[in-house]
């Protein structure tokens, strides 16, 4: 693991406190967007064997976030995990479009990386980035959310982001 991978993995753990700390002892999702607290607001979920962490964009007019969320003993094959994901975007949407980015393994954990865009005739889009991967001991997914159109070098740059998210252990 690189020196700059590392790095970002112990932040991780420092900003995401509850999900690495209490739960995996041998089990890092590794990331390389760390929210930054003069631009994100943090919310924390837990139910259980679920935990979340979601940051919104604290900017007036965004509406964008970023979760991360972490399933303890949970095991999905992806098609079934994507076609939950999918549902509410197909059942609600007047235009809903789901497209295969990557589905390759991981340091060899299952992975599957895919983008949603929903509209409707009264203007209204959003797009869903997002990447699952089924760890040994968890299942991990993360997402970006735009509720609003999204620039293409937005999403190219985190394109990049969710391509350089995985699991090791």
């Amino acid at each position: 693991m690189s020196m700059k991978k590392s790095l970002i993995a112990a932040l991780c753990v420092v900003s995401g406190s509850a999900i690495a700390s209490e739960w995996h002892k041998g089990e890092n999702l590794l990331t390389e967007f760390e929210p930054s607290p003069d631009e994100w607001v943090a919310y924390e979920n837990s139910n259980g064997n679920f935990k979340s962490l979601m940051w919104k964009r604290m900017s007036a007019e965004s509406d964008e976030m970023y979760v991360v969320s972490v399933t303890r003993k949970y095991k999905r094959r992806m098609s079934q995990f994507r076609e939950l994901q999918d549902k509410p975007g197909r059942d609600s949407c007047e235009s809903f479009v789901s497209d295969t980015l990557d589905e390759t393994k991981t340091n060899g954990y299952d992975r599957l990386t895919w983008v949603t865009t929903c509209s409707s005739s009264n203007g209204f889009t959003a797009s869903i980035l997002q990447v699952a991967i089924q760890g040994r001991d968890s299942f991990y997914h993360v997402q970006r959310i735009w509720r609003k159109p999204v620039s293409e070098t937005d999403m190219i740059d985190w394109k990049r982001l969710i391509g350089a998210v995985s699991v090791c252990d």
